[in-house]
């Protein structure tokens, strides 16, 4: 039984964390994969996210396994709750494999895959560790580490615009003569990758004070936010480097960064761009536990995963 419980605002910020760092930190690169003909894709994107935060705002107690059940049965639960356990195993993994790029870039270490594999698996039980401390520390680590991506966001958005170079911003625009229909197409699922969180509301709700009123409100405020986020950084990115600088990067950001601010004051950003995607590596490990952990009491995982310590 958890004893201490986030309040709203943390309750949020986690929300939101969550979101952050499984795309902020890849989304440059991603978008230049394409070009910037796939920031079209964003008008589907945020519509649909918006439209399931709006779904998952009218939710029941239990998590999302529960409304699956509520119109599938107990069949819909077991595979929601299953599916979704272990796209979250394989999302830790990702945001590890991102904290690690931008550890690399801050030290300038060009590694091999050996090493990146070894740090990646390192952070992973470290963020593993930290969970021990309990649902008020996880509060108070969402609140705090999500300053890693807005004061680096914050510097992005007051400098950008007059590094913006609207030339560069149409060569970017397509590059491979794609048409709108096969970029929106190519663009869209990793867009909406980069939502990936805001569901974990409805797996954390036994975490926060008032469920009820809390849990639709974080949903909603977090995802409107970080869409507008998500928007204005990528536009702006796509007007400051040729794509070709960032589609194979493993921190894109640290490469924007350094363009815009030098080698000095990028480390610094950069530095809390890795110490944000740790946070959000820690609550996502964070959430992982609870959906195993709800699934475990359902019947649907091995018991071992329903035991839990004084939270």
């Amino acid at each position: 039984m958890t004893k201490f419980k986030m309040n709203r605002t943390q309750f949020m910020l986690l929300t939101a964390l969550n979101m952050l760092g499984s795309g902020i930190l890849m989304l440059p690169a991603k978008v230049a994969q394409v070009g910037g003909i796939g920031l079209l894709s964003w008008f589907v994107v945020c519509l649909a996210a918006v439209a399931m935060a709006y779904a998952f705002s009218k939710y029941r107690l239990g998590g999302l396994g529960a409304i699956a059940e509520n119109a599938f049965g107990m069949p819909g639960s077991f595979l929601t709750n299953y599916i979704y356990a272990f796209s979250v195993v394989i999302a830790n993994v990702a945001i590890a494999t991102t904290a690690v790029g931008y550890l690399l870039g801050i030290f300038g270490i060009q590694a091999d895959l050996g090493v990146v594999q070894c740090l990646t698996i390192a952070l992973l039980w470290l963020s593993t560790l930290v969970n021990f401390a309990g649902v008020k520390a996880m509060g108070r680590l969402s609140a705090v580490t999500i300053w890693g991506i807005l004061i680096p966001l914050l510097f992005l958005i007051c400098a950008a615009p007059f590094s913006f170079d609207a030339q560069l911003f149409a060569q970017n625009w397509n590059p491979r003569d794609l048409s709108m229909q096969t970029a929106v197409t190519a663009t869209a699922p990793m867009m909406f990758w980069a939502f990936l969180g805001l569901e974990s509301a409805c797996a954390n709700d036994d975490s926060v004070d008032n469920p009820e009123k809390s849990v639709p409100k974080a949903v909603l405020a977090a995802t409107l936010a970080v869409a507008v986020i998500y928007v204005g950084s990528t536009t702006l990115t796509a007007g400051l480097l040729p794509e070709s600088e960032l589609v194979d990067s493993g921190a894109p950001l640290f490469v924007i960064f350094v363009s815009l601010f030098g080698s000095t004051a990028s480390r610094i950003l950069a530095v809390l761009l890795f110490l944000a995607c740790v946070g959000s590596l820690v609550t996502w490990q964070f959430t992982m536990y609870r959906v195993f952990m709800t699934s475990a009491r359902l019947g649907y995982f091995p018991a071992l995963f329903k035991r839990v310590g004084k939270t």
